[in-house]
């Protein structure tokens, strides 16, 4: 065991983030979103590569090598099928909610305090959201906006 587990290198490894959110506390007084993205096309032999027109190019190799991965992990958890869609760095399965909380699609029509409300998938790569780096997103700004209009909106 590495001598600092308290880094995101540690965490991002499938059985520690699997530790982590196992003490992780959801609020039943908080409102809790997600927004998971993709910007990977699965291919005829149900592998995942990264849509170039979509994702930045620093992300592309490590979308295409997280879109062919499954296998069973150390600690015996299963990698399959579902994880290989992804946003560059992370798989959109496991961006959606934490894996021991509880979760649910996003309805506007029931938005509930102390679970994961899962908004659709977005189609951008990992650094959309932020706006992007090189692949511009001038459309976060109009999601974010959106986004905070339905949330003054909850009780």
């Amino acid at each position: 065991m590495p001598d600092n587990t308290d880094t995101a290198a540690y965490d991002m490894f499938i059985d520690h983030a699997l530790e982590l959110n196992s003490n992780m506390v959801t609020d039943e007084n908080t409102y809790y979103f997600s927004i998971p993205c993709t910007a990977t096309l699965k291919n005829e032999n149900g592998t995942y590569s990264a849509d170039k027109s979509r994702m930045e190019f620093i992300f592309q190799s490590s979308a295409d090598e997280i879109g062919m991965l499954t296998g069973t992990t150390e600690g015996g958890y299963v990698v399959d099928e579902s994880w290989l869609e992804n946003d560059g760095l992370v798989n959109t399965v496991s961006a959606s909610a934490p894996s021991s909380a509880p979760s649910a699609a996003f309805d506007e029509n029931s938005t509930n305090k102390g679970i994961w409300n899962i908004m659709p998938v977005y189609q951008g790569d990992h650094m959309s959201l932020q706006g992007g780096f090189f692949k511009v997103n001038t459309d976060v700004l109009r999601l974010y906006t959106e986004h905070l209009d339905m949330i003054n909106c909850l009780g």
